[in-house]
């Protein structure tokens, strides 16, 4: 049984080590890349981000999930998971060490999400009054502008757009607007006429298809 001396003397000593730990480097922050939530496929990346305040500090790094270690990686501050799958999900955090002074400290975890099945983005269609219309009526008079929006489902974080007309056309990407998950015709025309798909890609992820719409040019205004 301890002694409330020893006891004492533990307690200090770890306070002790913990101020002389602030005074050389912050408390570590792990972030996730490209997002807490991700699709089955898809790589993921650990960061252990740290301030360091004294140049003479060397520190290693260790990742764990669910409290239990994933991997030492030495001087090196990220890993990387190839491919999420669902055991993937769970509670990240990580572990920096002094290696000169022996010091540890860690980060406050983060929960990765890995959703369920296939990522197929919502293809909507909105006339020049901003009403999102079904495909099955959606006519467009020659003049009238028309935007299409690509909607992920969930965390929309990092995601880039590719648009697709009548199977073998890519879009020019002139017409795609910031953040890139509208498409807008600003004067339709007869050769705007067809069916439309979008899809989204993260890093050297991609989603599915959307199902697609038809666009109908009619007459002049």
């Amino acid at each position: 049984m301890q002694t409330p001396k020893l006891v004492l003397f533990i307690v200090l000593n770890v306070l002790t080590n913990l101020e002389q730990a602030e005074g050389l480097y912050s408390r570590p922050v792990l972030k996730i890349l490209p997002s807490a939530s991700v699709w089955p496929g898809e790589a993921v990346i650990l960061q252990c981000l740290v301030q360091t305040k004294q140049p003479q500090v060397h520190l290693k790094y260790r990742f764990f999930k669910d409290s239990k270690e994933l991997r030492y990686t030495g001087s090196v501050e990220s890993m990387k998971i190839v491919a999420a799958e669902p055991a993937t999900a769970g509670r990240y955090h990580c572990e920096i060490e002094d290696e000169n002074e022996g010091m540890t400290r860690a980060s406050v975890p983060v929960m990765l999400n890995v959703e369920s099945g296939n990522l197929k983005p919502k293809l909507i269609m909105k006339d020049r009054n901003s009403i999102p219309l079904p495909w099955e009526h959606f006519k467009i008079a020659e003049g009238e502008s028309f935007t299409l929006k690509c909607q992920i489902p969930g965390d929309s974080t990092g995601w880039k757009y590719t648009w697709h007309k009548n199977i073998d056309e890519d879009l020019p990407a002139d017409g795609c607007q910031e953040p890139g998950f509208t498409y807008l015709v600003s004067f339709a025309k007869p050769l705007h006429l067809g069916m439309y798909w979008c899809r989204g890609q993260r890093g050297d992820f991609y989603s599915d298809f959307s199902e697609p719409v038809i666009v109908n040019v009619t007459g002049k205004i």
